[in-house]
């Protein structure tokens, strides 16, 4: 650490030693207690079993041991005092440092140098008769040797989205500028901290970076051409507008695409090469789904064939006997397409399309289909996505060009 970066002040004062105390606290004991606590945590025990497991080891001798769980887990009684009213809704903060150290502690065997992490926010109704919804901030741990489960920084519940983001993202923006200035520590040595990306869908990432949405005619995060009007839906048809780059939004260069300013660039943060596009929303949910929906039940020149439907049913139920455990779930029937998930698009966009679609769409259509599915293979490849990336942004440009032609000619 450098001794001489100014002296820290303010609310997270005593960040970093606050941490580092409880690192201490946490990785000093072997007691019984403390590996009981960790493994309840490491793998979800119920409570009642957890609470039973006590009982049954404090009758054969471990009196040490508390009878209830929320006794060694120190579950706290009360917790009211940590939610407070916050523009529209109430909030309650959790905290960027004690959510790392935890996830440093449990994934990492020793203290790392550096870490990188992802932040996501965003938008989850939680019923359907009302607007009720929560809005998180999420932080996980990037690494490839891992995958790192997300952990909660703080929580916003209203009957809308927050009124005021920056009032939304202000104690997560003071802790997160303190940590990645200074850093955390873990057993008892310095952990250098980074954000790797913002990421989120395309409503919440327009709503925390103060920009038009992307059904604005300026709404592009990507580049700065002007969206057209068409069959009620603003698209963008260029394939070769000028990007954005990090230095022309800080600089306002297009003013139509600002809508507010966003206290996130007080992180330093690129706002546009560290805020990535939403590739479940947008490939897997967004193309792939209307790609099929137009095959199964769009206009006559398009839909696939009634003769050759059955033949589609067909494979799709043989690839699904065939679909190994690395896949999370196998696609169903295409008649069951507006109830897929999004890894079932994935599946058959990356995999299964290739096969299904074979010799059952026009030939121009399948190389159509070919061209999306190659670039977003190389695209999602780690060890391809560099060096092919000029090979697939060619297959994109083909295939947003022909869909104009295919689609709505």
């Amino acid at each position: 650490m450098n001794n001489n970066k100014p002296e820290i002040s303010g609310e997270f004062s005593n960040l970093i030693q606050e941490s580092s105390e409880m690192d201490v606290e946490v990785n000093s004991s072997n007691s019984l207690s403390n590996d009981l606590a960790k493994w309840f945590m490491s793998y979800n025990i119920p409570h009642r079993a957890a609470s039973s497991l006590l009982k049954l080891l404090k009758n054969n001798g471990h009196n040490e041991l508390p009878g209830d769980v929320r006794t060694l887990l120190s579950t706290p009684k009360n917790t009211y005092s940590q939610i407070i009213e916050e523009g529209g809704g109430t909030s309650a903060y959790f905290g960027l440092a004690n959510g790392l150290i935890r996830s440093i502690e449990r994934f990492h065997k020793s203290a790392p140098k550096s870490i990188k992490i992802d932040i996501n926010v965003d938008g989850l109704p939680i019923a359907k008769s009302s607007g009720s919804q929560f809005w998180p901030i999420l932080c996980s741990l990037v690494s490839s040797d891992f995958i790192s489960e997300p952990f909660i920084i703080k929580i916003f519940h209203g009957l809308k989205k927050p009124e005021n983001v920056n009032l939304f993202l202000q104690t997560f923006i003071e802790e997160a500028s303190v940590i990645l200035e200074h850093g955390i520590i873990f057993n008892n040595k310095p952990v250098q901290v980074t954000i790797n990306a913002i990421i989120c869908d395309a409503p919440a990432r327009a709503f925390i970076c103060g920009i038009k949405n992307h059904s604005g005619y300026f709404g592009c995060g990507k580049c700065i051409q002007e969206g057209n009007f068409l069959e009620n839906r603003v698209v963008f048809p260029e394939v070769s507008a000028t990007l954005r780059t990090d230095q022309s939004f800080k600089n306002r260069s297009q003013p139509e695409h600002h809508i507010s300013l966003s206290d996130l660039e007080k992180l330093n943060i690129g706002m546009v090469s560290q805020v990535p596009l939403d590739y479940m929303h947008l490939i897997c949910l967004g193309v792939m789904k209307r790609l099929l929906i137009f095959w199964v039940r769009g206009r006559m020149d398009v839909r696939i064939k009634k003769t050759l439907l059955p033949l589609v049913i067909n494979r799709c139920s043989s690839v699904k006997r065939t679909v190994t455990k690395e896949f999370s779930r196998s696609a169903r029937s295409v008649l069951e397409v507006d109830r897929w998930k999004a890894t079932e698009f994935r599946q058959f966009i990356l995999y299964s399309g290739i096969f299904i679609l074979k010799d059952i769409l026009p030939r121009p259509f399948y190389e159509h289909f070919l061209s999306i599915s190659i670039a977003i293979r190389i695209l999602a490849d780690e060890e391809y996505h560099t060096s092919m990336f000029d090979y697939a942004s060619e297959l994109l440009n083909y295939f947003v060009k022909k869909i104009w032609k295919f689609i709505w000619k």
